[in-house]
């Protein structure tokens, strides 16, 4: 099992060659749950082989909905007989916080829905009052316990939906709600990530009428029927980003492919702020660095800017670059708990709220370190490459949530680490 297993990284190596990007995690999981929404048959290609998408699975089937993954070409099939009445038992909704991406599509499609409360990585507070209350709005009776959310209508109804910050997984599930909901549906300061746009793209080819799209101001006018799709996956930003950053850190050349430069333009400006070469190709990203980097500060925000799903990558290498660097972490309130990992390897780093200094220290030395959180995890491999000596990274059932074979791409480029 991944929790019980750990990376050894002999650090120094630099990386060289090509590496493919996978479908956009992000993306899969929203879009998995729009099957809900149209029985039939399903072909999504680009899809990640991860443990977040295996788990979700697991909860959709017991709604009926079957499948099978051809994981050597990343085809999924998927087929949706009709949804039951069934719920997911609270040992699997608590296995991904996707799953709250099904309260939308189960209340649009059957009427009701009882979902614990679900799991995820523990970087800070992502509640679900913005889901709760945009589906309150839209004719939902929804009531919250310590552990379930209990949720029932007589088909839901088209409304103005404000949302007070921008939110990704609560701009998807209104989306999916809204498509067969009775009416408009106008979603207000929605989120503009890609992943919101690959799956409107979905939704619009299985004859949703959505208008708006890449904006913070989204119009869905309800349908009443939908049909099934097939679809690929857009590339996965949040992966070709930590490539970048590694590579970066490291020195090398590595070409990019399966991304769109557009969805990490905010990372490829900051890393040529701090010295890294990036080449644009037709179809991918090429980054050479020699591995001395000076010091830039950043911010997290909302796409198009800098992400937070980022932010720990990019402050390990930041860790070895020549003067200070600040980074201020907007988005979740629990987003640093790398800093004290990255302190047994000899980084420099002081925090004061959401803000951290980094004064760079010249080399990392390889320790023993662990992971709590898909980012942090990728970013302390990082850290284990650009390191002198080795390092051994704990809990990487955290990274399987959200990287596929990260070590056979890492390895195939030059670096030396073993997972054991």
């Amino acid at each position: 099992m991944s929790q019980m297993e750990h990376f050894i990284i002999e650090g120094g190596n630099q990386l060289n060659g090509t590496v493919h990007i996978d479908g956009a995690k992000n993306s899969i999981l929203p879009i998995l749950c729009t099957t809900i929404l149209a029985e039939g048959d399903y072909i999504f290609g680009n899809v990640p082989d991860l443990t977040d998408v295996q788990n979700l699975l697991r909860t959709l089937s017991y709604f009926g909905i079957t499948y099978s993954f051809e994981k050597h070409n990343n085809i999924l099939f998927l087929s949706n007989p009709g949804i039951n009445d069934e719920d997911a038992p609270q040992k699997v909704v608590q296995k991904t916080r996707m799953s709250i991406m099904t309260l939308g599509s189960l209340l649009t499609t059957r009427g009701h829905a009882k979902l614990s409360f679900p799991g995820g990585c523990a970087i800070g507070t992502r509640p679900v009052d913005f889901h709760v209350e945009a589906l309150r709005k839209m004719g939902a009776d929804i009531l919250l316990t310590d552990t379930y959310i209990h949720a029932h209508c007589e088909g839901l109804k088209g409304a103005e939906i404000k949302f007070l910050h921008s939110t990704v997984t609560g701009t998807q599930n209104i989306i999916n709600a809204a498509v067969r909901a009775e009416g408009e549906t106008v979603i207000y300061n929605a989120a503009m990530e890609p992943e919101i746009g690959d799956q409107i793209n979905l939704l619009l080819k299985m004859g949703a009428k959505i208008d708006g799209r890449g904006t913070g101001t989204l119009v869905i006018e309800g349908v009443k029927y939908l049909a099934p799709a097939n679809w690929r996956i857009i590339g996965d930003r949040i992966e070709a980003a930590t490539f970048a950053i590694a590579v970066a850190g490291t020195g090398g050349e590595v070409e990019l492919k399966g991304v769109n430069p557009d969805h990490i333009e905010s990372i490829l400006l900051m890393l040529m702020a701090c010295g890294a070469e990036i080449e644009i190709k037709d179809r991918s990203i090429v980054v050479k660095s020699s591995g001395r980097l000076d010091s830039t500060g950043i911010t997290t925000l909302p796409f198009p800017r800098f992400p937070t799903d980022a932010q720990a990558q990019f402050m390990a290498i930041m860790c070895k670059a020549a003067g200070i660097s600040i980074i201020e972490e907007t988005i979740f309130e629990n987003r640093f708990q790398q800093v004290e990992e990255f302190q047994k390897m000899g980084a420099n780093i002081t925090t004061k709220g959401r803000v951290a200094t980094i004064r760079g220290v010249g080399e990392l030395k390889g320790a023993t370190v662990s992971a709590t959180d898909i980012r942090a995890c990728s970013a302390l491999v990082i850290a284990g490459l650009i390191a002198e000596g080795e390092t051994e990274v704990r809990n990487l059932k955290y990274l399987d949530r959200g990287y596929s074979k990260f070590e056979e791409k890492l390895t195939n480029l030059g670096a030396n680490i073993k997972r054991k």
